[in-house]
């Protein structure tokens, strides 16, 4: 059986240490609290997919398997809204913004699109390969609409790459593979930077006509840091304001407000900072975890500690010995 006495005894052991040595364990934290906040500066996001399966996972090894044979998995696709994008317009709009995006963004591939597509002709001499839409987008209404006949004839492009009805289409960016030791040429990761660079060039002014929807993991990758980039301050910020409402109502002084969020703040600094050290990255979806399980520790033990405390100071009448025990 436990001996409640002898691990009480041990507690308060350590406690008189801590008392008597208080101003140097508060110059101690107060030195780990400065090298954790350095740390902050080094804790990277890791938003890849991947760190929420095992690494023997049938998905994981299936998709190794997929990319050893046709490369990188990922893509990017914008959908782009028009009237009727058989038009010289809105044609010669989706031909710049495919050759941006080769351009522009890391580790592109190809692009795939109404512009960006040969077609296969049968002739009396044979096959002739064209271009779907040629060099020079025409001007006059039939030859837009051979070239709209052509695509709905194709089905491997109609209601795939543009809706029957004219009325939508899809650009799809194509993507290398991405090396392991990218950490050599840029700090940013891959995914965030493709899907940053994307959501750039589709908000030009002059691309608006076409309502530019992105989709893919890169842009959902980026869609989901700058959500909770957003979110993170203004949901910690209502749970500062429960912590105090909760303390204030039951500890009814400041004291019993301030320690408990500085335990909680301070507990979290070391714990980022540490990771910001040790080189280990933080899921953005998963942030709120830590921050609201110190929020709840903090408000759980200080109410005990605080009770505690009072209920000794009251029995004994002495500060130290009701801090001790």
């Amino acid at each position: 059986m436990l001996d409640i006495e002898r691990i009480n005894a041990r507690f308060a052991r350590a406690a008189e240490i801590i008392l008597r040595l208080r101003w140097l364990n508060l110059s101690v934290f107060a030195v780990l609290m400065l090298l954790a906040g350095l740390g902050l500066t080094r804790l990277e996001s890791d938003i890849d997919q991947d760190n929420w399966f095992l690494e023997d996972d049938e998905l994981r090894l299936t998709e190794k398997h997929f990319e050893d044979i046709f490369g990188n998995e990922d893509f990017c696709a914008i959908l782009i809204e028009a009237d009727n994008v058989f038009t010289p317009r809105v044609l010669e709009a989706i031909r710049e913004m495919g050759r941006e995006l080769t351009a522009k963004v890391p580790y592109a591939d190809d692009v795939l699109s109404l512009t960006d597509f040969e077609f296969t002709l049968g002739t009396e001499d044979g096959m002739e390969i064209i271009d779907l839409v040629p060099e020079v987008i025409p001007e006059s209404p039939g030859e837009l609409a051979r070239i709209r006949d052509l695509a709905m004839a194709k089905p491997m492009l109609k209601n795939r790459i543009v809706s029957e009805d004219g009325r939508e289409s899809w650009i799809m960016l194509r993507m290398k593979p991405i090396p392991d030791d990218w950490g050599k040429d840029t700090t940013e990761n891959p995914d965030l930077s493709v899907g940053r660079i994307v959501h750039e060039i589709i908000s030009q002014d002059k691309y608006l006509f076409l309502e530019p929807k992105a989709t893919g993991l890169p842009i959902i990758n980026v869609d989901k840091r700058n959500f909770f980039a957003k979110e993170t301050p203004r949901l910690l910020g209502i749970s500062l304001l429960m912590t105090v409402i909760i303390l204030s109502v039951s500890l009814r002084n400041v004291r019993g407000v301030v320690f408990p969020l500085a335990t909680a703040i301070s507990s979290m600094v070391l714990v980022f900072g540490a990771q910001g050290f040790m080189g280990i990255p933080n899921d953005p979806s998963m942030i709120f975890l830590p921050v609201f399980l110190s929020l709840a520790q903090a408000i759980g033990y200080s109410i005990h500690v605080f009770n505690a405390f009072k209920h000794g100071l009251a029995r004994t009448g002495q500060r130290r010995t009701a801090l001790v025990h």
